[in-house]
């Protein structure tokens, strides 16, 4: 059987929020301050370039931001603006790549972009949570911290950074394309799969998971 393409580049995104104190519904999206992006070569699943940018807020840095993001005002000293961040994303980043996100990053940044009158980067987003979510029939989303350690995974580096979550949602992406490409051990069982005709075992999991959902 012939090996499906797959989407190249794969770009990974991760926003951090000037959160406000509190949230009230129908509130508008709050201003994004950095932007996290990390790509990954699909064929050898190693991350191969990674860049963090900062936006320059319209407001000061709520405090529930810094206690979230450590991000402080003066770490946005000589930030540039939004406009100026997107145009050099545009720049620097495959033109009209697609990206992935672990959460609903992909449509604040499409929103952001719109309310800005500037083009958006990226072609479109994909949300690995729900996929990750629906497919392992998962009642509740989990957090990237969860179900990185599902797979037996440390986070790297610190939670609530653009940069350090964008990198796991990466790191992520790449060891479930790892578990259902190379034949490896059961967990179960500890006997390693050693025909590549057959699935892994993540990848039966999977397989498990697909036939339980209803067709549309």
């Amino acid at each position: 059987m012939k090996t499906p393409s797959t989407i190249q580049p794969a770009l990974y995104l991760d926003l951090e929020l000037n959160c406000p104190e509190r949230f009230r519904p129908g509130d508008a999206d709050p201003e994004i301050i950095e932007i996290g992006i990390v790509e990954l070569d699909i064929a050898s699943l190693r991350i191969v370039r990674e860049r963090d940018y900062l936006v320059r807020p319209h407001r000061d840095i709520s405090r529930r931001c810094t206690k979230i993001t450590g991000l402080t005002n003066e770490d946005f000293k000589g930030a540039k603006p939004f406009t100026d961040v997107i145009a050099r994303i545009g720049s620097e980043w495959p033109g009209r790549a697609i990206s992935i996100a672990w959460g609903e990053d992909g449509a604040t940044l499409t929103r952001a972009s719109r309310q800005h009158r500037v083009r958006m980067p990226f072609r479109r987003s994909i949300d690995l949570s729900q996929i990750v979510r629906q497919v392992l029939l998962f009642e509740n989303q989990l957090s990237l911290r969860a179900s990185l350690e599902l797979l037996g995974l440390e986070f790297d580096g610190c939670a609530h950074m653009a940069l350090a979550d964008a990198r796991n949602t990466a790191r992520l992406h790449a060891e479930i394309m790892r578990r259902l490409r190379a034949p490896c051990a059961d967990p179960a069982s500890g006997r390693e799969v050693t025909n590549p005709s057959q699935p892994t075992w993540f990848g039966q999991l999977l397989a498990n998971s697909l036939k339980t959902i209803p067709p549309a």
